[in-house]
């Protein structure tokens, strides 16, 4: 096994996904206004659901460079009997940011647009979330081994002296 990598991000380098991602947020901005539709079609929604992701991502990596201490923890291979790993995804760790609402398109963006001028709030969720740590697996309950069900069952019938 190789060395962790550890993740060094520059202040340039994040100030520049940061004007990247304003850069995307007024075009859509701007896009959705000059076309007028505000519950728009499916390409109009793509576009702000792209936006949704990126404000997001952005997020995360300037919550991941403000972020001081890393986690050392060793890799648990076993698992108790009756469960099993399975791999988790971040489609929920960004979904804790709460920047994705219901609505038109234009409540939409307007809820990115606040979100990215004030993101104190949503990076300090997310160095909360990253300062608990990261856990790549999740227990899943599984069903017994197929011999120790054999077992159980043929002890039964050794033991009936009818």
């Amino acid at each position: 096994m190789g060395k962790p990598h550890h993740f060094n991000l520059s202040p340039d380098r994040l100030a520049a996904f940061f004007a990247a991602a304003r850069f995307w947020l007024y075009w859509v901005i701007a896009v959705v206004s000059r076309i007028g539709a505000l519950n728009g079609s499916r390409r109009l929604r793509a576009y702000v659901n792209r936006a949704e992701r990126w404000i997001e991502r952005v997020l995360f990596l300037a919550a991941v460079a403000r972020v001081t201490r890393r986690h050392n923890r060793s890799r648990r291979v076993s698992t108790p009997p009756g469960f099993r790993r399975a791999r988790r995804h971040g489609r929920l760790l960004y979904k804790s940011a709460r920047i994705r609402v219901r609505g038109t398109l234009a409540e939409r963006l307007a809820t990115i647009a606040a979100a990215f001028e004030n993101p104190e709030r949503i990076i300090a969720r997310f160095m909360r979330r990253l300062s608990r740590g990261l856990s790549g697996s999740r227990l899943v309950i599984a069903a017994p081994r197929a011999d120790e069900l054999i077992t159980r069952a043929t002890a039964t019938w050794t033991f009936d002296s009818s």
